[in-house]
Order: C-alpha cells, then structure tokens, then sequence
C-alpha cells in the first residue's frame, strides 16, 4: 500500500451487502473496528494509519511502492504452493461457522436500515446534495 494511499469506509452512514463487515472485523481490534464504522472523521485512513490498525500490512512511498510490490511477489512465489494453498483451506473453513452467521446478522440489519427514516433521509440527503439529519429512528 502507498503511504499517500487513503482508504475509505462508509461506516455507518450505510451497510454494504459484501460482508465487508466480516472481513474488516477479522483484521482489527474492536477498538480500531468501531473506529472505522462510526466515527466521521476516520472515513478517510492513510497508508501508515491502515498498516497500524490491521488494515494493510505493508506501506511504502510512492516511488518504492512498485519495488516492495515485486518484493512481496518474489516472497509469495517462493513459498510451496501446496502447502499455502492447503493452509489457505484450513483458514478459510476455520471461519466458515462464523461467517455463517455473522453474515445471516448482517442481512437482517441491512433489511432493518433499509426501512429506518435515517436510511430514507441518507439517500434524500445524497440525492440532494446537502447534510443528512439522522434522528436514529
């Protein structure tokens, strides 16, 4: 990741339909976590706050970011691909149970938003182009 890079998260604002959720979750500490969906002012993270909380393991500037990409490449190919690919499985169905669930959650509070004022107000407020006033019912 470049360190100029900026990540984005829409929070709270709305719940995706990707179980970003899921995967976000898996990569940061509840702290950090909360962080990201709730607070306005960490929608945007740059490169070095998103290697800090978990979300990028690897930062570099701008005019190194397409050596340390080759470097992490050369690293991968050299690995056994059997046994990653096999490792990979392990990890994967270690969270399936999990995932099952977490996702069952987050399709019944996508349906929950989506019928809330706040979520009528957020895609009027877009659409008019000014502040939204959530009123959290």
């Amino acid at each position: 990741m470049e360190d100029e890079s900026r990540l984005y998260h829409p929070g709270s604002r709305e719940l995706q339909d990707r179980f970003d959720t899921r995967r976000i979750a898996d990569r940061l500490e509840e702290r950090n976590l909360r962080r990201v969906f709730t607070e306005s002012d960490r929608r945007l993270i740059d490169g070095a706050e998103a290697e800090r909380i978990g979300l990028g393991n690897r930062v570099a500037p701008a005019e190194e970011l397409e050596a340390a990409t080759q470097s992490l490449v050369d690293e991968l190919l050299a690995c056994a691909p059997v046994a990653v690919g096999l490792a990979k499985r392990v990890m994967d169905a270690s969270a399936r149970p999990a995932l099952a669930a977490t996702l069952e959650l987050e399709v019944a509070m996508q349906e929950r938003c989506a019928r809330s004022a706040d979520y009528a107000e957020g895609a009027a407020a877009f659409r008019e182009k000014r502040a939204p006033q959530f009123t959290g019912s």
